[in-house]
């Protein structure tokens, strides 16, 4: 996805009416947020090179808009609060928020399963089902209780169960589900009459989690991106050596 460094940016703009009498009023303009990135890849292998000038080709420049998932954000959206619209849990799932979490705040989650079977929460990605992602969690129980972390498409699942305990504790689940798919269900359950807190979920289009990064609003998806030129200059080191800087753009739905 990314070589590092990389940069991102985030530009909105600011209406000001300037009326007769001197004032000014300034509105925020939401529908000019945008995002960007420069993303600068070294040691290219002919095949990773011939990989993005297609997909420039395919765009026609900066013409044609694509998905990008953002390597630096959390691609999951309200993070910092599972109570949410964008969360989903089975009907036997009690889900209340504003429980202490590992880092010292109160955005965790408790969930108490009252029914009779496993119950899950969940959220739906809207990303290619055949990437390789990487699904964390913090998680911990007053009792020795099963976790179970998954992650599916219609036609394929991963999943892992690990044992929540009284500390705080951090469980990731590489997946690589080899989908045709272009949705991914990422969540976790756990098993009848059990109780647990949850904090941190994370999904990354990468094998290994990072640093977690929380949000309430949008996660790092973005359906339309664009080149920012329509131009690139490779660097040719030699054979299966290629570097390339690339710009790209979005818009942000606000």
């Amino acid at each position: 996805m990314a070589q590092y460094p990389l940069v991102v940016t985030r530009s909105t703009r600011t209406v000001t009416n300037r009326i007769q009498d001197g004032r000014a009023y300034k509105y925020p303009d939401p529908e000019e947020t945008k995002a960007g990135w420069r993303l600068r890849f070294s040691c290219l292998t002919d095949q990773e090179w011939r990989a993005i000038e297609e997909l420039f080709c395919e765009c026609e420049g900066g013409l044609h808009t694509f998905l990008f998932l953002d390597p630096s954000a959390n691609l999951l959206s309200g993070t910092r609060d599972m109570t949410t619209a964008v969360w989903r849990n089975d009907p036997m799932l009690a889900v209340t928020g504003e429980s202490d979490d590992p880092f010292g705040t109160k955005e965790a989650a408790r969930l108490a399963n009252t029914g009779q079977m496993a119950q899950g929460i969940w959220q739906a990605l809207p990303v290619p089902g055949d990437f390789f992602y990487c699904f964390s969690l913090y998680g911990r129980s007053n009792q020795s209780t099963p976790l179970t972390l998954r992650a599916r498409t219609a036609s394929q699942a991963a999943a892992q169960t690990v044992m929540a305990s009284a500390e705080w504790q951090r469980w990731t689940l590489p997946v690589a589900l080899g989908s045709p798919e272009e949705e991914v269900w990422f969540g976790a359950d756990i098993p009848a009459g059990a109780v647990a807190t949850v904090f941190g979920f994370q999904v990354e289009a990468q094998l290994s989690a990072s640093m977690y990064k929380g949000n309430r609003g949008r996660g790092g998806i973005y359906d339309e991106t664009r080149f920012s030129s329509d131009s690139l200059t490779v660097v040719t080191e030699g054979p299966n050596q290629h570097s390339v800087e690339v710009m790209l753009s979005s818009a942000v739905e606000t």
